[in-house]
Order: C-alpha cells, then sequence, then structure tokens
C-alpha cells in the first residue's frame, strides 16, 4: 500500500509541476533551464505522470517503468545542470524520485526493501573474530577517521561545489543564518558524541567494530 500511495501521490505532484512549467517560467527556468519543455514533455507526461498512475493501480511494469525513465532522466539533468549551471532544482527533484520511484517499486513488487541486495560483497555484515577490547578499539578509531572523514570532510566538499555550480543556494534572510549555523553545530556535537559512545560501547561490551564489513581482514 506504501509503495502504491507513493506512485499516486508522484503522479499528481508531476501533474502539478507540468502544469507550473506551461504556466509559470520561474518553474520552467529553474527546473528545465534551457531545454525544449514540449520534447521533454512528450517523453515524461507518458513515461512519469501517467506510468506513476498506472503504478498506483498495482501495474507491476509501470511501476519499474517509471523507475527507470527517472533514472535516465535523473542522470540527463545531473549532465545538463553540471554543464550548462541551469536546471538544478531539476536535477535534483529527479535524484529524489528516482530514489523514491525505486523503493516505491520494490516495494509494489515484493512488499518489502530488499536489503539482502544492497549489504553483499565486501558490504556484507558479519560476526567479528574474538578480539580484545584494545584491538577492537584501535580498529574503530581506525573506521572513525576513514568514515567520518569521507562523511564530513569529502562529501561536504563535493556537495558544496555542486551546489555552487547547480545555482542551488539558498540565502535566508535577516539572523536566521546565524540561528541555522548555531543547530548545525549543536546536532554536530550532540550526534558526534553518541557515535562516539556508541563506537565505544560495541568496542568494549559488544566485542566488535561498528562496521564489521567483509574487508581484506575479516576479523573487522
Amino acid at each position: 500500500m506504501i509503495g502504491r500511495a507513493y506512485f499516486a501521490v508522484q503522479a499528481a505532484a508531476g501533474a502539478l509541476w507540468w502544469l507550473g512549467v506551461f504556466t509559470l517560467p520561474q518553474i520552467r527556468e529553474a527546473t528545465l533551464g534551457g531545454l525544449d519543455p514540449v520534447l521533454v514533455a512528450a517523453f515524461d507526461i507518458p513515461l512519469f505522470v501517467v506510468a506513476s498512475g498506472l503504478a498506483a493501480a498495482a501495474m507491476l511494469p509501470a511501476a519499474w517503468a517509471t523507475a527507470a525513465w527517472s533514472a535516465c532522466v535523473t542522470l540527463g539533468l545531473v549532465l545538463y545542470a553540471t554543464a550548462t549551471a541551469e536546471a538544478g532544482w531539476g536535477a535534483l527533484t529527479m535524484m529524489a524520485a528516482t530514489g523514491g520511484s525505486v523503493t516505491a517499486a520494490f516495494l509494489v513488487h515484493t512488499g518489502r526493501l530488499p536489503t539482502e541486495r544492497i549489504l553483499f560483497g565486501p558490504f556484507a555484515f558479519q560476526l567479528a573474530r574474538p578480539a580484545s577490547a584494545a584491538r577492537n578499539a584501535a580498529r574503530t578509531g581506525a573506521q572513525i577517521v576513514v568514515l567520518w572523514g569521507l562523511a564530513l570532510g569529502v562529501a561536504p566538499a563535493i556537495i558544496a561545489v555542486v551546489e555552487r555550480r547547480w545555482q542551488l543556494s539558498l540565502v535566508l534572510p535577516g539572523g536566521w543564518a546565524d540561528w541555522v549555523r548555531i543547530a548545525g553545530v549543536t546536532v554536530f556535537i550532540v550526534a558526534s558524541a553518541l557515535g562516539l559512545w556508541s563506537a565505544a560501547s560495541m568496542s568494549t561490551r559488544g566485542a566488535g567494530t561498528p562496521c564489521p564489513l567483509r574487508w581484506r581482514d575479516n576479523s573487522l
């Protein structure tokens, strides 16, 4: 039911968006840039709006067609927005739509999310081999350096570059920017403290590490 409900909402949202594209220049420029809306609509309305509506009626081929088309549009808009600095909001919106469509298609097809297809190979979890708390803590520290470095260093830098290129920056009025920074710092400190406490608990009392992945060293 959740998957079908998502497709119903997506069909309605897609129809409203196309109405906005043809009536409001601001929406057309923000989401399509210089692309021909008539040409795009000729493909997107049947393959996204109509197909989402059919998927809401539990037509499985329509669900997968919507997901596939969303992925193709996302790739095209990402390349277009990066090359031209236009249609950034369209690329961002379609990234969300692709994730939602794929998730909803699985829910319509199987009634569940097949997480086993994601956590496989080197990403599959396993029981940690017996090790001392000190050794687990050392491995946990290495994981923190790598994962936090990627999540809090590399990823934000890439996002900032894309945000500027796609012209997605939002200017907050008045003193709202300061409050957002304060809230961000507060959430970062609280979340970091929780993460470190969890890592310490896993290392000392859980007899393992937070990320027991199947790397070359299977003892993780």
